[in-house]
This record gives structure tokens, sequence and C-alpha cells, in this order.
């Protein structure tokens, strides 16, 4: 999967539906998370597990509108808004 599709997979399935058993197969295990780790949260894969259910937690009837993606050949980032 190329990474535009995998961070619109992460946020329209792990995000929005908390699809959190999809983040092994989305992500590598030295992903860095900025967002993550701004809030100074766990490395790697558990710090996405961390943020994506604190954000589920806070944020009730969930919905984001993916504003646009920029990907590398092997890094995605994304702009949305809830």
């Amino acid at each position: 999967m190329m990474p535009e599709a995998l961070m619109r997979s992460d946020l329209e399935e792990v995000v929005v539906q908390g699809r959190l058993d999809l983040i092994d197969a989305l992500s590598n295990a030295g992903m860095v998370d900025q967002a993550n780790q701004a809030v100074c949260g766990p490395p790697g894969r558990a710090g996405l597990v961390s943020l994506v259910k604190g954000f589920r937690r806070n944020m009730g009837g969930l919905a984001i509108t993916v504003e646009r993606i920029a990907a590398g050949d092997t890094w995605p980032t994304a702009g949305f808004s809830p």
C-alpha cells in the first residue's frame, strides 16, 4: 500500500472507526507519531494506539474530513479537521 493510502486508511478506519487491530499492518515498528510525541506519549506503535484511544475517548461522535495528504516514498502526513 502506498503512503497516501496508508494515511487515509489510518484516519478513516483506525481513528474514525476505532480499528486499532489495523495499526500493526498500517505502520512499521519504528514509526514516529509527532502528535503523540508532543504530548509525551509512548514511542512507536504503542504511541499511536494511545493517541487514537485518547482522541476517540475525548471526541464523541467522531467524524473527520481529510483535507490533504502529503506523502513521500516512505512517509505520509495529513491535514484533517473534526
